[in-house]
């Protein structure tokens, strides 16, 4: 016998979160790393409950999937390896990529305490609120840390690019976002307490 001691495989990744990235053609991963770890797995699955496919690898805590299909929803897990092994997976995460022909609008904190409550209506100045085009539902809620984060999905007149974002409260009253500018294909966030 060599004597030789071989490494044990790392520990699980954790705290896997799956968003979309700066534009609507790719899914943004990052997770905290493990130690002792040489490279990270990334799997995917268009469900939680699988079949999980390997997808790529990387050598630190993140990775951008652009190989997902438009309009789908996807979770994803990951694991770390070494010369030891591979670890166990991470808890999974769920991510949403969108069609990059559209804009993406992110709404995050935006009296969050109260969104289950009132809806929320998006528009711009020459279409107007009363335009049904422009009235979307309250959107998909992708997570819950630190917050309420929703997601709409908006065909934009290139011509008449800014839109406005109105939170209407149960006794029918409401709020009016300041002015921002929406481009196809890409994400804005919107971040007001």
């Amino acid at each position: 016998m060599s004597g030789y001691a071989y490494a044990p495989a790392p520990s699980a990744p954790t705290s896997l979160s799956a968003a979309l990235g700066s534009s609507n053609s790719k899914i943004a991963l990052s997770w905290t790393g493990s130690s002792g770890t040489a490279a990270y797995n990334i799997y995917r699955a268009t469900s939680v409950a699988g079949p999980f496919t390997l997808i790529g690898n990387s050598a630190g805590a993140y990775y951008d999937d652009t190989s997902c299909s438009s309009e789908t929803m996807y979770a994803y897990y990951v694991t770390a390896t070494n010369t030891g092994g591979e670890s166990d997976p991470s808890a999974k995460a769920a991510g949403f990529r969108c069609d990059p022909s559209y804009a993406t609008l992110e709404i995050v904190n935006w009296y969050s305490s109260p969104l289950n409550k009132l809806y929320i209506s998006i528009s711009n100045t020459t279409l107007g609120w009363s335009s049904a085009a422009n009235q979307l539902p309250t959107g998909t809620t992708i997570a819950a840390s630190g917050g309420t984060f929703r997601l709409f999905h908006i065909l934009v007149n290139s011509s008449f690019p800014n839109y406005y974002v109105r939170a209407y409260f149960s006794d029918n009253t409401y709020t009016t976002s300041s002015s921002m500018v929406l481009t196809n294909g890409y994400k804005k966030t919107f971040n007001q307490y």
